[in-house]
């Protein structure tokens, strides 16, 4: 499985069904989310279970992390959290964020590429409310899921009308598959901004 190719994505998502979209939107939530919602544009997927499985596929594991980090501080993070980056120096930096602006530490990790498993993990660990802690993440995960399904879906839509007219629909979908993989690596990019900002956490 290739996901850092939109056109080899959407071909796997195309090939599967609905429990392995979702195993593949734990792992790689934004790419796969696209890649099915455009298949949704083309009438082969229902986008209300892909928007459905597109939001648990990503706040799930961040509920595993979390839980980790809460349960696991003295058995998983204290034993092996440096093999994560976890030191007890980040941890207590990062309480000491999440105690003063708790919304802005989770985004943050969420939107730094390498930092959303220790990250959540040092989050658990730390004890922030496990409501609080689930409502910021749905709160950051519903607009971003959207997004990503309305650039899907409207391309699948897109192709879907074009092909009618259309002669060659290899070069139409290559087309395709540039653009939306341009998006996702200008979120990507975004990212990796924030991350420069929170290096220190």
């Amino acid at each position: 499985m290739d996901f850092s190719n939109f056109n080899s994505a959407a071909q796997w998502v195309m090939g599967n069904g609905y429990l392995f979209i979702f195993l593949a939107m734990c792992l790689e939530g934004s790419i796969v989310t696209a890649a099915a919602a455009f298949a949704c544009g083309l009438g082969i997927f229902d986008p209300i279970i892909i928007f459905i499985l597109a939001f648990l596929g990503d706040v799930l594991p961040d509920a595993v992390f979390y839980g980790v980090g809460y349960w696991g501080r003295e058995t998983v993070v204290n034993k092996f959290g440096h093999y994560f980056g976890l030191t007890d120096e980040r941890i207590a930096k990062i309480e000491k964020l999440a105690l003063e602006h708790i919304g802005k530490t989770i985004i943050a990790i969420k939107m730094t590429p390498i930092a959303p498993l220790p990250g959540l993990m040092a989050i658990g660990a730390v004890k922030v409310p496990f409501s609080k802690y689930m409502a910021i993440i749905a709160g950051f995960t519903l607009p971003k899921v959207l997004f990503f399904m309305l650039i899907g879906y409207y391309f699948g839509q897109m192709y879907s009308t074009i092909i009618k007219y259309a002669e060659d629909s290899g070069i139409i979908l290559l087309s395709i598959s540039v653009i939306i993989l341009l998006i996702y690596i200008s979120y990507n990019r975004f990212s990796a901004r924030i991350a420069n900002r929170v290096e220190k956490i």
